[in-house]
């Protein structure tokens, strides 16, 4: 559902917000924040909601990980 809204731009509506609040709920049942990693390329176009969806998380964006890895590799 994340990846069909993200086409729509839907991100910054409270359909969004629901769908991930609904996705993330049972990695939120841990006491403490973890590590989310947004391995898929639509993913990062929507990490603000990402980031609502698991406040004090660490967000990996992928895709701007590659693209310094991939910078990096060619000076």
């Amino acid at each position: 559902l994340i990846v069909p809204l993200i086409e729509e731009n839907w991100i910054h509506t409270t359909v969004m917000k629901d769908v991930l609040d609904e996705y993330v709920k049972p990695f939120k049942q841990d006491s403490k924040p973890g590590i989310a990693l947004l391995a898929c390329t639509h993913y990062p176009w929507a990490l603000e909601a990402f980031q609502k969806s698991l406040p004090n998380w660490s967000i990996v964006n992928s895709a701007s990980s590659i693209a310094k890895y991939v910078v990096s590799m060619y000076p």
